[in-house]
């Protein structure tokens, strides 16, 4: 590969192909053998038993890693931190309390129609654009998208 920068025993250590790759840590990015762009920083950080290939990765944290080999875009943050999978963003592990954000935070606006599957993101928090009653949050119950006053996202 090209490009990479290994700073730690057997950071990087199994790579055979991918560019852009930057470990700092013992063992960082330990068990990638192919991948690009990825950033891990941390004692074993983006290292994980079997997860050979990732891409565009940012693991932050002694033992922050990926959820499965072929992930992309997977962002973990913390200590002992396990991601969710390609195209997420990972913060604490089961230990964290309290998540704290300074300024405002900004949701995803969808309009009713463009909804995704309440099943697939229960306990999940969105935007609507276009609902009933107008602007407002909705919460999924793992069936039904619904606004806070307990009305179903119509």
């Amino acid at each position: 590969g090209n490009n990479n920068v290994a700073v730690g025993q057997e950071a990087l250590f199994g790579l055979t192909s991918g560019d852009n790759n930057t470990a700092v840590g013992k063992e960082a990015l330990l068990t990638l053998v192919s991948g690009y762009s990825n950033t891990a920083l941390g004692d074993g950080a983006g290292s994980s038993e079997g997860v050979t290939d990732i891409n565009s990765g940012l693991f932050l944290g002694r033992n922050a890693k990926p959820l499965e080999a072929g992930s992309d875009n997977e962002i973990v943050i913390g200590a002992s931190v396990t991601g969710n999978g390609s195209n997420t963003t990972t913060i604490g592990n089961a230990s964290t309390t309290h998540t704290f954000v300074s300024g405002v935070v900004i949701l995803k606006a969808f309009t009713v129609a463009g909804l995704p599957a309440a099943s697939e993101y229960t306990g999940g928090l969105v935007f609507v654009s276009n609902g009933t009653g107008n602007k407002r949050l909705a919460v999924s119950d793992g069936t039904n998208w619904r606004f806070p006053d307990g009305n179903v996202v119509s």
